[in-house]
């Protein structure tokens, strides 16, 4: 299931992968695991504090701006997942 554009993350019977989006400078598009978790719920706290540490916590602005992007994506995931009778 995706995670916004350079993010997604699979499910196996073991565990859950969070998986970064690289592109080659020849342009070949590739997914390369950073994470393995437990749960869901670890998965998902991991890919908030990556995403707020991207902002690179200069300006309040730019993390709000990411907490508020975040926000969107969790919603957008809470319907998938309720489409699904998952629970995240």
């Amino acid at each position: 299931m995706q995670l916004g554009k350079d993010y997604k993350f699979e499910s196996d019977a073991l565990n859950t992968t969070l998986f970064e989006r690289h592109v080659s400078k020849k342009g070949k598009e590739t997914w390369k695991p950073i994470g393995y978790f437990y749960d869901l719920k670890e998965l998902l706290n991991r890919f908030v504090d990556l995403r707020i540490k991207q902002t690179g916590m200069k300006e309040a602005k730019d993390i709000q701006d990411r907490i508020d992007e975040l926000k969107k994506l969790y919603r957008e995931l809470a319907v998938q997942f309720n489409q699904n009778n998952v629970q995240p």
